[in-house]
């Protein structure tokens, strides 16, 4: 379950409703639940196993991999799980995905972020660029450390952001969908269940059939889009 959490987090850039909605539904199956706060824990248990297992300086098969790759693109993401919560600092070697680095920030200042690379800088490869979001304290440190390595902004922060109006709309849209089949779905589905009690043989398999059917409607309504790509409004129009 912590491993879940950190790849819907890292890897499908979830935020933490979005994880709690999904590990919830998967734990439907199990009968258990799980609270949004436990969602918050099992991420950080999930940084401090990548803390534990970052000493990229005794990696010397990676070291290998970075003398082939000629140098290391350096990759810094700042994840907030919560507002008002501290931020998990994230370090990668873009190229190979190797963890370098990763700490908790109470404050994104230049100084702290300069201390989270600490251990980054003391390994001492060449640094043949730079990634991170737009956040200016990030931009500064990167260009201070690694002013001759050139530097570009995540493709998913920019991608997200250009596509955010695109995004907005296709919300809309759904929730007019929403509104306009939710209630009538749920009493259709109510109205099968009950002829399903009185129903015999054949009727049976098709009210179950149809009662299958009701159930999916019900699910694509309440999914929720991903920014940048994943339209919730269109997927159910789709649907």
């Amino acid at each position: 379950m912590v491993f879940l959490v950190g790849y819907l987090r890292l890897k499908k850039h979830q935020t933490i409703d979005e994880i709690h909605e999904e590990v919830s539904d998967r734990l439907k199956e199990m009968g258990t639940s799980i609270s949004r706060r436990e969602i918050m824990y099992l991420f950080d248990d999930f940084c401090k196993v990548m803390r534990a297992a970052s000493d990229a300086a005794q990696d010397e098969e990676w070291k290998k991999q970075v003398e082939k790759n000629k140098g290391i693109i350096v990759s810094i993401d700042g994840i907030q799980p919560d507002k008002g919560n501290e931020t998990i600092y994230i370090v990668r070697d873009a190229l190979t995905g190797r963890m370098l680095a990763a700490d908790n920030a109470i404050e994104s200042s230049a100084e702290r972020l300069k201390e989270i690379l600490e251990p980054v800088v003391q390994l001492n490869l060449a640094v043949i660029g730079t990634i991170s979001d737009s956040q200016k304290s990030e931009l500064l440190v990167l260009s201070q450390l690694w002013p001759d390595a050139p530097h570009q902004v995540c493709h998913f922060h920019v991608l997200r952001e250009a596509s955010q109006s695109i995004f907005d709309e296709d919300k809309q849209v759904k929730t007019e969908i929403r509104k306009n089949l939710q209630t009538k779905t749920r009493n259709l589905r109510k109205q099968i269940k009950s002829q399903m009690k009185r129903a015999e043989g054949a009727e049976v398999k098709q009210l179950a059939v149809l009662e299958d059917y009701t159930a999916s409607v019900q699910t694509a309504l309440n999914q929720d889009g991903i920014a940048p790509f994943d339209y919730a409004g269109i997927a159910s129009y789709d649907k």
